[in-house]
């Protein structure tokens, strides 16, 4: 008989696969393209590698963890948590920065190349990660807040300590928020100044039409007189 826990196993393995191969695939195409070995490129690769990470935790260690009731991989399962926080760290920068790289492209974009050289990028990249992976060391070893399996919920959960009380609200709920709400407000942002620059390029491109028309039709009329 199958058991609750390698239901939620089986419902996880479809999606750490998908996420798995797709996030892999796109790091690996994107290395390969010559028209996206630039900053872009760059900031996209390192979010899909984070997401590669995440997905392939998930596939390797929790549903093998869930589908065969591995005692080992549970009794270990907060550094898979730790982990799992610093791929989710990553990711969410790499989105940050994904979405400044945008913004910059539509409101700045003869200084564009200047900000967002590969040099740049690369400071970019290399503070994404070494935010998303050094803090943790702090906050989730020394500080004596973890983040692993419970049985209960078949899922990753913090510890109930004050000082993880403490960390999660910050470090984890606020902050994720507040990037959230600032990824959202760059992309609105982003995407208005497109839409108002797709309206003016086509009421140039309908007044251009609009003239030709009527020349065409002053010198049909030249024609028949």
């Amino acid at each position: 008989m199958v058991e609750s826990r390698q239901i939620a196993a089986f419902v996880v393995l479809p999606v750490a696969f998908i996420g798995f191969i797709s996030n892999w695939c796109v790091a690996i195409v994107i290395r390969r393209l010559s028209s996206m070995q630039n900053s872009f490129g760059m900031i996209t690769t390192s979010q899909s590698i984070a997401n590669a990470i995440h997905s392939s935790l998930f596939l390797f260690y929790y549903v093998p963890m869930l589908l065969f009731n591995i005692e080992i991989l549970k009794t270990y399962s907060q550094y898979c948590g730790h982990m799992l926080l610093i791929a989710y760290d990553l990711s969410t920068y790499s989105h940050l920065a994904i979405s400044l790289n945008r913004f910059c492209a539509i409101y700045r974009p003869v200084q564009y190349d200047k900000i967002f050289s590969k040099r740049n990028t690369f400071i970019i990249i290399t503070i994404s990660w070494m935010t998303a992976i050094l803090p943790t060391f702090y906050l989730y070893i020394y500080a004596d807040c973890r983040f692993p399996y419970l049985e209960t919920f078949w899922a990753f959960v913090f510890t109930t300590t004050p000082i993880c009380k403490t960390i999660t609200l910050y470090a984890d709920f606020l902050k994720y928020n507040t990037i959230v709400c600032m990824i959202v407000i760059i992309d609105l942002i982003t995407v208005s100044k497109v839409r108002n620059f797709k309206h003016k390029v086509t009421g140039i491109v309908c007044q251009s039409h609009a003239k030709k028309r009527k020349s065409e039709i002053n010198f049909l009329k030249q024609e028949i007189k």
